[in-house]
């Protein structure tokens, strides 16, 4: 008898399952979590790839948590609930330098007492 599971998809991949930030997959009793993804990619075709590997590993800036636990490989036994956790990196260099509140120049160090001018 099949069971129904709770997906929840993080930000980055919502372009997969038409903005959805949820939804429910069919598995079989005993099912893993590598099961899950495959019915989750007959779903929404493309949303695997960018979870796993060419070599069947979960990517990096990828976690995944079953009823709350961390699941660190696909063989593990799927659960109620599946979260998607995506790491977010990247980013840009500062424009300028940060400047302080009070307008003054240079750094001033807090407790000390003493202001270093630049």
């Amino acid at each position: 008898m099949g069971a129904h599971v709770r997906v929840y998809i993080p930000g980055p991949l919502r372009s997969y399952t038409r903005e959805r930030g949820e939804c429910v997959v069919e598995s079989e009793a005993g099912a893993s979590v590598g099961d899950l993804l495959e019915s989750l990619e007959r779903q929404f075709p493309g949303i695997r790839f960018r979870m796993i590997d060419e070599a069947g590993r979960i990517r990096e800036h990828i976690r995944l948590f079953v009823d709350g636990e961390r699941a660190g490989a696909l063989s593990v036994k799927a659960g109620k609930e599946l979260q998607i956790i995506c790491a977010i990196s990247g980013g840009r260099e500062p424009l300028e330098e940060p400047q302080r509140l009070d307008g003054q120049e240079g750094i001033q160090q807090s407790g000390s007492g003493t202001d270093r001018r630049g």
